[in-house]
């Protein structure tokens, strides 16, 4: 949900004059990173895929909404509360 975040936030940097476009990159190479982690854990085909529609702008937070929900279901199945930014870090258990 960091990433999700992110992009909303993203929207309204990329109009500042000078901070605009380098802060968008590093937002959007934090969204890769990020959806492409959470999507090889949970062994899912065709995250590059995921990936690459990080660069359309409204499909990308629709994409994020959706990978992060069927992670929460994953942790909701193994016991973990979930809260509004993701699971309780108590349940996890090593």
């Amino acid at each position: 949900m960091w990433s999700v975040l992110a992009g909303f936030g993203g929207i309204f940097i990329a109009h500042i004059p000078l901070l605009g476009l380098p802060a968008l990159l590093a937002i959007v190479a934090f969204q890769i990173y990020a959806l492409y982690s959470l999507g090889t854990s949970l062994r899912m085909s065709l995250v590059w895929l995921y990936c690459i529609g990080l660069f359309i702008p409204i499909v990308g937070l629709l994409i994020l909404l959706v990978i992060s929900g069927k992670a929460s279901k994953v942790l909701k199945a193994a016991g973990v509360r979930i809260g509004l930014m993701g699971g309780n870090a108590d349940d996890i258990r090593d």
